[in-house]
């Protein structure tokens, strides 16, 4: 009889070990997808600016290559965001991103409300140009979430310089 109650004991210590292994380990990987979907959405953020940048060149090639936009402020951005759509909100007033499960995207519109935050920061300068010059910008994208009761962080930051910046040659005859 003791002994039969040890085994049970043992085998309840086991299985304790184990549930508490598999809780933690789905705790974990909940952490890590939403890791996972904050890197893309930030990565996102910056892909969104470089494809403004680059319909503001083809629209006003050899002009501004900023074309409207204001190279200091906070944006809410998605997938298909315009320099005419991209919204400018004071820091600290990120809405929620949607998820639609149709197309798969995370944006403003319908959808399912997520944990996610995105905020584009755009600054003068950057990659060592000055500001005050326009021909730099930095780009920072900024995706926050709430999980266990803590808020997390992720951003990418990266520079794009006005490297289409052409000048008229001068040309001097003899």
């Amino acid at each position: 009889m003791v002994e039969s109650m040890v085994a049970a004991s043992l085998i309840v210590v086991g299985l304790l070990g184990i549930f508490t292994l598999i809780s933690r380990s789905a705790s974990m990987n909940k952490n890590a997808e939403a890791k996972v979907v904050a890197s893309y959405l930030a990565a996102e953020g910056i892909e969104v600016v470089k494809n403004i940048i680059d319909s503001n060149v083809e629209k006003s090639y050899r002009t501004k290559w900023t074309w409207n936009m204001n190279l200091s402020g906070y944006y809410e951005v998605q997938y298909d965001s315009t320099v005419d759509t991209a919204k400018e909100v004071a820091y600290g007033s990120e809405r929620y991103l949607n998820f639609d499960k149709v197309s798969g995207k995370y944006w403003y519109g319908a959808g399912d409300t997520t944990s996610f935050r995105r905020t584009v920061l755009i600054q003068d300068g950057g990659g060592g140009i000055p500001s005050g010059y326009g021909n730099a910008m930095t780009v920072k994208s900024i995706v926050k979430w709430t999980e266990g009761g803590e808020e997390q962080t992720v951003f990418f930051e990266d520079v794009f310089t006005n490297w289409r910046a052409q000048t008229t040659p001068k040309y001097t005859y003899e």
